[in-house]
C-alpha cells in the first residue's frame, strides 16, 4: 500500500514538474507572439496615421490654396505694382473686359438732363458705426435698418461708407483731394416676387453708391468725432454711437443736391457691374487736418478713370435750378441699354433691376400742317374765228 502510494506521488510530482516547466516557455511564446502582433498592429496604425497625417496636410494645403484663391480679390489686390489697378484682371476678368466699369470722368456738356428725373430721398438717422482699417481704406459699417435711400420706387439700405484720396471720379476733368462712397444695397423685403421657383435661385445683388467729392475747407463734425481714434489694420474695429450726427454730414446742403447718374461697377475687385452710381455735383468740405489724417494713412488709393464706352450719363439739377423735376424714367426690365448714335458696338448686357434708365429726353417736333396754295379760278374767254386775207 505504501509502495503504491509512493509510486503515485512520484508520478504526480513528475507530471507537475513537467507542466510547471513548460508554462514559462509557453508564456514567453505568448508574450512574443502578442508583442510581435502588437508591434505589427502599431506599425500599421503608425503607417495609417502617417498616411492620414500626410493626407490631412495635403488637404489642409489644398484648403489653404483654395482659401487663398477665394480671397485673392479681397486680400492680394493693391493700388500699385503687379497687383495694381492695371492688373486687376487677374483677380476678376470683368475688371479687364467690362464695358460698364467705374469710375469715369463726368462731363457736364455731354450729359443728358431729362425733365423726369427725381431727387434722391435720403433717410439717415443716428446709429452705431463700426470703424475699421481694412488695409485699403478707412471704412465704417452702418446700421442698415436705420439708414436708407429711395431712388424711384426702390429702397436701398446703407451698408458702409469709405474714402479715397484723391477722388476716383472726375467732374469735367477735375479731381478733388478726397471722395467718400456711401454703399447701399437694394432692400428686397419691399420687392414682390410672384415666381416661387425664383426663390431657389439666388438673385444678384444690386447696389446704389452715392459718391461725394471732398475739398479743403471747414471741419466736418462727424469726421471730427469718428476719427478721434482710428484703429490700425491689426486692431479690432471700434464701435461708435455719435448722438446728433449721422451720415447726412456727408451730403451737400439741401438745395444743392444736383447729381450725375450712370450705370457702372464697384471700383475695387471684383469690379462687378451691378451698381447704380449717383455722384453729387456739389462737393462737401473737410478741414486740412482731417484730409491729412487720411492721406497720412492712404494716399493714391484710387482707381484711374475708365472708358465710358457707349453709356449715357444723366444730370439732375436741384429744384432750385430746375423746378420742373419730377419722377424718373425707368428702363423696362430686361431691355438692354440704348446704344449711342454711330456704328453699333459690342452687345451690352441688360441693366440690373431697379436701376434708372438713362434714355435721353426724346425730342418731339410738331411740324405746321401744309396748306394748299390758293389759285384764282380761270374764266375762259370766247374766241371768234376770223379769216384774214392778205393782198
Amino acid at each position: 500500500m505504501l509502495l503504491s502510494t509512493g509510486i503515485t506521488l512520484t508520478a504526480f510530482a513528475g507530471i507537475t514538474y513537467w507542466v510547471v516547466g513548460q508554462f514559462p516557455a509557453n508564456k514567453e511564446d505568448l508574450d512574443y507572439s502578442y508583442n510581435r502582433e502588437q508591434a505589427h498592429h502599431d506599425s500599421d496604425k503608425a503607417h495609417d496615421s502617417d498616411k492620414a497625417h500626410d493626407s490631412d496636410k495635403a488637404h489642409d494645403s489644398e484648403k489653404t490654396h483654395d482659401s487663398e484663391k477665394t480671397h485673392d480679390s479681397e486680400k492680394h489686390w493693391s493700388y500699385k505694382g503687379t497687383t495694381g489697378p492695371e492688373n486687376w484682371g487677374q483677380f476678376s476678368e470683368i475688371a479687364k473686359i467690362g464695358k460698364r466699369q467705374s469710375p469715369i470722368d463726368l462731363i457736364t456738356d455731354n450729359a443728358f438732363t431729362p425733365t423726369k428725373l427725381a431727387p434722391v430721398k435720403f433717410n439717415y438717422q443716428d446709429s452705431v458705426f463700426v470703424l475699421k482699417n481694412n488695409g485699403n481704406t478707412i471704412q465704417a459699417e452702418c446700421d442698415f435698418e436705420k439708414n436708407n435711400i429711395q431712388i424711384g420706387s426702390h429702397q436701398y439700405s446703407l451698408l458702409q461708407f469709405h474714402f479715397h484720396a484723391t477722388s476716383e471720379h472726375l467732374i469735367n476733368g477735375q479731381n478733388y483731394p478726397m471722395e467718400v462712397h456711401l454703399i447701399h444695397i437694394m432692400d428686397k423685403s419691399h420687392e414682390e416676387d410672384t415666381d416661387p421657383a425664383s426663390e431657389e435661385t439666388p438673385k444678384p445683388e444690386h447696389y446704389a453708391v452715392v459718391g461725394v467729392m471732398i475739398k479743403e475747407g471747414k471741419e466736418n463734425p462727424l469726421i471730427r468725432d469718428l476719427w478721434s481714434k482710428i484703429p490700425n489694420t491689426k486692431e479690432a474695429p471700434i464701435h461708435y454711437f455719435i448722438k446728433g450726427e449721422n451720415v447726412s454730414a456727408f451730403l451737400p446742403p439741401k438745395g444743392k443736391r444736383s447729381y450725375y447718374r450712370y450705370n457702372g461697377s464697384l471700383t475695387t475687385p471684383p469690379c462687378s457691374e451691378n451698381v447704380l452710381w449717383t455722384v453729387m455735383s456739389e462737393p462737401i468740405e473737410f478741414s486740412k487736418e482731417q484730409i491729412e489724417t487720411f492721406t497720412k494713412l492712404y494716399r493714391n488709393n484710387n482707381r484711374p478713370v475708365q472708358k465710358l464706352h457707349r453709356r449715357f450719363v444723366l444730370h439732375y439739377k436741384d429744384p432750385l435750378d430746375n423746378p420742373l423735376a419730377s419722377e424718373p424714367l425707368t428702363t423696362p426690365e430686361g431691355q438692354s441699354q440704348p446704344a449711342a448714335p454711330g456704328k453699333p458696338g459690342q452687345f451690352i448686357p441688360p441693366l440690373p433691376k431697379g436701376e434708372v434708365g438713362i434714355y435721353p429726353t426724346p425730342i418731339i417736333i410738331n411740324p405746321t400742317p401744309s396748306q394748299p396754295v390758293q389759285i384764282a379760278p380761270l374764266t375762259p374767254k370766247e374766241i371768234k374765228p376770223s379769216l384774214t386775207i392778205n393782198d
